[in-house]
């Protein structure tokens, strides 16, 4: 029945290939609705009216996507009030390409907020997830609800995994106040699973706006902070001139990404900040040892792998293991890229631009030999306002040998 229950959120997503975009598939989302209208004011929020609790339309913008099997999944924090589900999917299989509604996951009632069943395992607000190779999904509940100039703490950070087999939650980890910080944005999140053993794998959490990286090992059942230099924003380099919107923003260490892994058992980490356009890389050995990850001196266990070049500005990026290709979403330039890991970082190639229906690549993943980067039109979210006439949100597909063909990766 919870499944039923389902929200009508986007206006329309539908998917075509039309030579008119990049001769590219992709689903489109124009705008946000909801069915649901009955809502409870927390306590938190008595001071709202009631209609602020609602769906609003204007308030739903996409954050993260992924996909497993039949499922494209869709996030939408809660970065204003009247977000009616935060973490959410579409079946890709459908014969509906209009107007399909975004259902709640894994249940509408874990999406509800506020919490009406009063046991506190609602989802507050989840901007990315992950899923790994043992059909797990994984992402940090923020517990946080943002309104206008207000960030209100509802409950603890919270890692979450779900078994997609089941659709169940199986296990719940909250974050300890000793790896994070007053400031702290967890946006993001990668699995590194070693092969053959689903009970060791290991996450990471880039803390854009504390500037550090979070490590949690399932085996232990414990995480870290690890600190460095080249986690915070590059000062030259934290102008953005996107959809018309000039802006600073000072958002460090964004996402990570993870190769195959290597000859010593482990894999290379590579990050980078959103104001910043050089690339930087450390072992998972050494991450994934807290004693070491938490060291005072790293010496050389971090290196910087060089400069992308300018307006090279990444949100996301993700790796294709089997042939080391990384694609990245490069926001300033309303653009997807993509770097052979292999090669110099100058050989960096635009794969698809598109000033008017690519604006702000959102989120990079990697699912099989498939890329998927969902673009959302932040920039006039935030500074302007959406034309809910027109698409705002997409999420562009292709295979990953094709997206390269033709550039130096």
């Amino acid at each position: 029945m919870e499944k039923q229950m389902q929200q009508m959120l986007p206006e329309e997503i539908h998917q075509t290939c039309q030579a008119s975009f990049l001769n590219r598939c992709k689903y489109r989302l124009r705008s946000i609705t909801n069915t649901v209208r009955r809502a409870i004011k927390p306590r938190s929020f008595e001071q709202k009216s009631e209609r602020t609790m609602q769906s609003e339309k204007t308030n739903n913008v996409p954050m993260g996507a992924n996909v497993w099997k039949d499922k494209l999944f869709v996030t939408i924090p809660r970065r204003r009030l009247g977000v009616p589900s935060t973490l959410n999917y579409v079946p890709l299989s459908s014969a509906q390409k209009h107007n399909v509604p975004l259902i709640p996951y894994p249940s509408w009632n874990l999406n509800r907020f506020p919490d009406t069943s009063g046991s506190g395992e609602n989802f507050v607000s989840v901007y990315r997830i992950a899923i790994d190779v043992c059909d797990r999904m994984w992402f940090v509940d923020t517990g946080i609800v943002e309104t206008l100039g207000n960030r209100t703490t509802v409950k603890p950070h919270q890692i979450i995994i779900i078994n997609l087999q089941t659709d169940e939650v199986i296990h719940r980890f909250s974050l300890p106040e000793n790896v994070i910080t007053p400031a702290t944005i967890l946006a993001s999140v990668t699995i590194d699973t070693p092969k053959g053993s689903c009970g060791d794998a290991f996450a990471y959490f880039p803390d854009l706006a504390g500037y550090g990286l979070i490590v949690y090992s399932l085996r232990e059942n414990r995480a870290w902070r690890v600190r460095h230099n080249y986690f915070y924003l590059e000062p030259m380099a934290g102008d953005f001139n996107i959809a018309g919107y000039s802006f600073q923003w000072n958002d460090g260490i964004f996402s990570v990404e993870l190769t195959d892994i290597k000859s010593n058992g482990y894999r290379d980490l590579y990050f980078h900040p959103m104001a910043g356009t050089h690339m930087y890389k450390v072992s998972t050995r050494i991450l994934r040892n807290e004693a070491m990850a938490t060291r005072a001196y790293h010496d050389d266990d971090f290196s910087i792998v060089g400069d992308r070049g300018p307006r090279s500005q990444t949100s996301t990026a993700d790796i294709h293991k089997p042939t080391g290709t990384m694609f990245l979403a490069l926001v300033n330039q309303n653009a997807v890229g993509c770097w052979n890991v292999n090669k110099d970082l100058k050989t960096l190639s635009v794969v698809a631009k598109d000033d008017q229906r690519m604006i702000y690549p959102s989120d990079v993943k990697i699912v099989g030999d498939k890329v998927y980067v969902l673009t959302n039109t932040m920039p006039r979210f935030l500074y302007g306002q959406l034309d809910y006439n027109v698409t705002n949100f997409r999420v562009w597909t292709n295979d990953v040998r094709s997206a390269i063909r033709g550039t130096q990766c």
